[in-house]
């Protein structure tokens, strides 16, 4: 069945059309949510807020990308949205960031293709459910941002436009969100990095 079947098959109600369209992209879109959430409850809310939008959006997909992509968009957009609902996170960090939004400001960030540090074949070998469990330790403003740069490759700017931050913000939760995982692999594992 293309895509295009599909979609026409779940916008008239076929129930087994939309079955096997939740079936089919269930555990991608999942993950997704739980790169964003806080934790499994977190997840599974954004998960379900962005099945309910895809079922009720589904007769305007366009077909201009595919449908997974337009998909993961929506779940992407779902968890950001909630994210940005709790604004008051960004305004306490904002606070105490003035150190870190200097060192950025100056241009001593880490270069965007530097990661972590000179010693990438230390995260390369470690176990990739232990690399989610460290990634989940992370609070929700460096979950967010890092999710938004490393994974979906946007820029500070849009990171910035999309979750109501500054540019600032992003790139220091960005650096803070880089030096937590280097904590968090080292107690975890360890290592000198």
């Amino acid at each position: 069945m293309t895509e295009r079947e599909l979609v026409q098959k779940c916008v008239s109600g076929n129930s087994e059309a939309q079955k096997y369209l939740f079936t089919r992209y269930a555990g991608k879109l999942s993950a997704i949510c739980r790169r964003y959430a806080a934790d499994e409850d977190e997840a599974r809310d954004f998960f379900q807020e962005g099945m309910i939008k895809i079922y009720t959006h589904l007769s305007g997909f366009k077909f201009q990308s595919s449908l997974e992509t337009w998909m993961t968009r929506i779940m992407i957009n779902t968890a950001i949205t909630a994210i940005r609902r709790r604004k008051h996170i960004w305004e306490s960090m904002d606070a105490h960031d003035g150190y870190l939004h200097n060192v950025v400001s100056s241009g001593s960030e880490e270069s965007d293709d530097e990661m972590f540090d000179n010693n990438p074949s230390v995260y390369e070998s470690l176990d990739p459910a232990r690399v989610i469990e460290i990634f989940n330790e992370l609070p929700p403003g460096y979950r967010a941002v890092l999710n938004m740069y490393v994974i979906e490759k946007m820029s500070h700017k849009e990171i910035a436009q999309v979750l109501g931050i500054s540019e600032n913000t992003s790139k220091t939760q960005l650096l803070k969100a880089r030096k937590k995982i280097r904590e968090l692999v080292q107690k975890h594992y360890s290592i000198n990095l």
